[in-house]
């Protein structure tokens, strides 16, 4: 069996200190991909409290960012289908002339949540196909085809607005 050799020697209290030091970028990702505040503390305080159970999983604590990032946005992935299941349709989209952070918001709301979630990162957090494929535990290329598929569907949905 593994032993974490970091976690024997950090307390608790300092792990949970280091990843509350996180939170910060956690909601931002977080609300990139739920689309409200609401909704992104919650996703936050899932994965905290997902990270804090899960500590001794974490092999190296120089990867703690990258790791509570995954956490954070398989979570959010996971409400976003949970909404979307409980919704039993895709959204429709209405948009407010002159707002277009608003239409933004509505499109993407009718991607799948995979499609969110590197769009999110890509463009909202500025990562890397390397970062993102190592936040969501896929290959480089993956990333690349599920970008390029998600900007394909972002733009139907967009286009589709007109008629």
């Amino acid at each position: 069996m593994f032993e974490n050799v970091w976690l024997d020697e950090a307390t608790a209290e300092d792990a949970a200190e280091r990843l509350e030091g996180l939170r910060t970028s956690a909601l931002a990702t977080a609300t990139r991909l739920m689309g409200d505040r609401s909704s992104a503390e919650d996703v936050v305080q899932e994965a905290y409290s997902r990270a804090l159970s899960g500590l001794s999983a974490l092999r190296d604590p120089r990867s703690l960012a990258g790791w509570f990032r995954r956490i954070v946005v398989h979570c959010a992935m996971n409400a976003l289908s949970a909404r979307r299941e409980a919704e039993n349709t895709e959204a429709e989209a209405m948009v407010v002339p002159g707002d277009g952070s608003i239409a933004v918001r509505l499109v993407l709301a009718q991607l799948k949540p995979d499609h969110q979630a590197v769009l999110a990162l890509a463009f909202g957090d500025g990562l890397s196909y390397k970062e993102i494929a190592e936040t969501l535990g896929v290959p480089m290329g993956t990333v690349a085809s599920r970008v390029h598929a998600a900007k394909a569907a972002f733009r139907a949905v967009w286009g589709g607005q007109d008629e």
